[in-house]
């Protein structure tokens, strides 16, 4: 398995070091030196927190080892650790330095005081979300909600329009093809599948990124969802055995709009997938898939395109999504075997994997993608490359926000 890190519930468990920079050798198995030109920030890099917040700064280089690097701080406003691990704790700005021999890497971090902790020593500048004190959807009408319609800004705005039966995501339904990026990341000739996984609010929210590695938007835990992109990041996030679904979500197939809150945003189908090519030869065989003789259970939920729900009725298309998230070995942390999420708009004939970023879908793979031919059968799946978006190029630093239920406990 590719190295990654992990950050266990009660410590520290791992900090492994990401992919090797031009300028590193690799060093031999009877050990040596490391030959390292660099490890230069491209440009500046500024990141924001709250106070309360926790992040993990990894050096790219794979062959630094983590006790010959220095971490230190200018500022009051974070802490930082001798594994790069990053504590908002004061209003205010303060700058991140790695060491390693003569060469250095920064971060500043802005801070801001209305955080998860309560931000006591804050400035009394609140964020959307903290600016949200009550129920503001109480005496709206959902004609007058959807005539002057913007998404949610917070988990909290989320959450209140999930208890009126609101959507926080686009209004916009979804073609059957998926948006695919103008330039996907590639890395030894193979789609990159980003494996930063950015959470805020306690784990609550989910930030994600585009191909170059900036925020494109949040998607928010419970909250109600129709586009493909908001729907499969929220999968991605949020999804697993527990059968945690977006809020306008029924695995019911009979569920009438007409009856429900959700009304011409209900979408309907969260059930098993069984993956059996030998009883459904045109399906391509999914990675690890229980019903070919692997251990990771798919699920399937439908993907409502054209004219889907009209608010009176359902007509279900073929057009799914299709994904495996399963902490298999108990560990708190979804490894590259654990978690898959897959869509098909022809029933299962082809699939395209998601890469974990704004138009991040890989190559298409199955039958119609072999030629419809029974004898050739389905084309197989097409492996990809993990890597941190945010790791691309010469950055030497990656960041992510670490849910509240996997930080280290406070010294």
């Amino acid at each position: 398995m590719k190295p990654s890190f992990r950050i266990a519930a009660a410590t520290v468990a791992l900090i492994m070091l990401l992919s090797l920079l031009p300028g590193c050798e690799l060093l031999p198995s009877g050990g040596g030196a490391v030959s390292v030109t660099s490890i230069d920030i491209e440009g500046s890099e500024k990141r924001s927190l709250r106070v309360g917040d926790v992040c993990v700064l990894e050096v790219l280089q794979t062959h630094i080892a983590t006790e010959d690097l220095t971490w230190s701080v200018d500022g009051d406003a974070v802490t930082v650790d001798e594994y790069g691990i990053v504590v908002g704790k004061k209003a205010g700005v303060a700058t991140v330095m790695v060491c390693y021999d003569h060469f250095y890497d920064t971060v500043e971090f802005t801070v801001s005081g209305d955080g998860l902790n309560g931000g006591e020593d804050g400035d009394g500048d609140g964020d959307e979300e903290n600016e949200i004190t009550s129920d503001p959807y109480v005496n709206v009408s959902k004609a007058e909600f959807y005539a002057n319609y913007t998404p949610a800004k917070s988990f909290t705005d989320a959450y209140y329009r999930t208890m009126h039966g609101l959507l926080s995501g686009s209004l916009e339904v979804p073609g059957q093809a998926p948006t695919v990026a103008a330039s996907r990341p590639k890395q030894g000739g193979r789609y990159v599948r980003n494996t930063e996984m950015r959470y805020e609010d306690n784990g609550n929210t989910y930030v994600v990124l585009d191909a170059a590695g900036n925020v494109a938007f949040k998607v928010y835990r419970g909250a109600a969802y129709i586009t493909l992109e908001e729907v499969a990041a929220y999968m991605f996030a949020f999804g697993g055995a527990d059968g945690a679904f977006p809020a306008n979500y029924t695995s019911s197939k009979k569920t009438n709009p007409e009856t429900s809150p959700w009304g011409e945003y209900l979408r309907v189908n969260h059930s098993y997938f069984l993956g059996d090519t030998e009883r459904y030869p045109r399906e391509p065989k999914l990675p690890n898939i229980t019903g070919c003789g692997g251990s990771l259970q798919y699920w399937e939920m439908d993907i409502g395109t054209g004219s889907y729900n009209n608010g009176n009725k359902i007509t279900r298309g073929a057009c799914r999504l299709v994904y495996g998230r399963n902490d298999l070995d108990g560990d708190g942390v979804y490894e590259k075997d654990e978690l898959h999420v897959f869509y098909t708009y022809n029933h299962y004939d082809d699939f395209q994997e998601y890469l974990n970023y704004q138009g991040g879908w890989g190559e298409r793979f199955g039958y119609e993608t072999n030629g419809s031919s029974a004898i050739k059968g389905p084309s197989p799946y097409v492996s990809v490359t993990y890597s941190a978006l945010s790791a691309r190029g010469n950055s030497a630093l990656s960041m992510y926000v670490v849910p509240e239920k996997q930080r280290p406990l406070a010294a």
